[in-house]
């Protein structure tokens, strides 16, 4: 396996299995507040449009959520992804986007 991660930027060997945790620092209320994980070939598609959409739990005790991509999942053509993560209300109205990124799924 081989992940790099440089700043707002992750790069993966295509089909790779991937796990990463995160940690949420913002003040945000965790209890009320699902999280979405999405990989995008263009950042201004829809999420349900994402190759990759993942709905980690969080853990309420850590501000944690784990994101696990199994290798089928990361078998992508070699390329440049759009990837983020949108912190959002349970009733489902968005709060606000944490983090968005480009990342590069290929041979390092």
């Amino acid at each position: 396996m081989s992940i790099r991660i440089n700043n707002n930027n992750i790069f993966i060997t295509q089909g790779d299995t991937i796990n990463i945790v995160f940690n949420i620092t913002n003040d945000v209320n965790l209890s009320a507040c699902n999280v979405v994980f999405v990989v995008k070939e263009n950042p201004d598609d829809y999420d349900d449009n994402s190759l990759i959409y993942i709905e980690p739990k969080i853990d309420l005790d850590t501000g944690t959520f784990n994101i696990f991509i199994p290798s089928n999942r990361t078998n992508l053509p070699v390329g440049n992804y759009y990837w983020g993560f949108k912190i959002y209300e349970t009733d489902g109205s968005d709060e606000n986007i944490v983090f968005s990124s480009t990342p590069c799924i290929g041979k390092l």
